[in-house]
């Protein structure tokens, strides 16, 4: 009787730290990818306006000068 009790106490302990972990992980990825995203997005975006030669903010066309300029 005693040892079941002391192993559904050590079930819950296991499960909750495993929750735990998986939530403070979660947050501190959700952290890292955003921080991430935001220092490539700005790389991203210029990439794309010379791949296509079009501003994607103003929808602007480029000339081929300034397209060559970027390469």
């Amino acid at each position: 009787m005693h040892f079941e009790v002391n192993l559904q106490i050590a079930t819950i302990i296991f499960f909750a730290g495993l929750l735990i972990g998986y939530v403070w992980g979660r947050h501190d990825g959700k952290q890292e990818g955003f921080s991430l995203g935001f220092a490539h997005a700005p790389l991203e975006m210029r990439r794309q306006v010379l791949i296509k030669g079009i501003c994607l903010t103003c929808g602007r066309r480029l000339s081929p000068d300034e397209v060559d300029q970027g390469k």
